[in-house]
């Protein structure tokens, strides 16, 4: 852990230097979040992850606890819930997966922005209230239906989309902390949020 730790400290642009801010778990808001995760995965994979779940689904063959979950089972899971370990939490097909506090800090502990992609407000005011840790929630503005189709044209509906990233900035309107209404393209609103992400990190004199 610590010579990977090291590595990434090594390599990554985010890596925090003596005097800095600690870096911070990331949240995007809006209709082209799954375009912006995947793009922002694409183009910085050092400086962002999201965490590993944990699940209760018996590991397939081959499979090792640690490298696309971490394995438990669904008592040990219930436990953690009860005593506010998860981010968030779900049940499909009768097996329960969830995202640990404990994996937003291995990330974190990387050196990387831990990616929540979480549903519900209440994950995010968990986190600041019990475990002190403040995401940055980044809120990406789309004024219309057809902007955001212009922007990622695999959203099946982009009425239906438009309506969601509405809900989203109400839902979660005290927690945003940026909010990006005047990107050009796909590729604007990630390096915006790359560098908001940065600028997180830099203590104001």
């Amino acid at each position: 852990t610590n010579l990977l730790k090291q590595l990434f400290s090594y390599f990554c642009a985010d890596a925090v230097e003596e005097g800095e801010k600690p870096l911070r778990p990331v949240c995007i808001r809006g209709a082209l979040k799954y375009a912006v995760y995947t793009e922002l995965l694409q183009n910085y994979p050092c400086r962002f992850s999201f965490g590993l779940e944990t699940t209760s689904s018996r590991p397939r063959y081959g499979e090792i606890s640690g490298c696309r979950y971490h394995f438990t089972t669904e008592e040990e899971m219930l436990e953690g819930i009860r005593n506010n370990q998860y981010v968030e939490y779900y049940k499909k097909h009768n097996d329960m997966y969830g995202l640990t506090v404990d994996s937003v800090k291995e990330i974190l502990d990387q050196e990387r922005h831990c990616i929540l992609d979480v549903s519900h407000d209440r994950s995010i005011r968990q986190l600041k209230s019990i475990y002190n840790i403040d995401p940055i929630i980044i809120f990406i503005d789309s004024p219309t239906p057809e902007q955001i189709m212009k922007f990622d044209d695999d959203l099946m509906c982009e009425a239906s989309a438009h309506k969601t990233g509405e809900k989203e900035k109400i839902a979660f309107g005290d927690l945003i902390t940026h909010t990006i209404s005047d990107a050009s393209s796909l590729d604007d609103i990630v390096e915006k949020i790359a560098e908001i992400c940065k600028e997180s990190k830099k203590v104001k004199k």
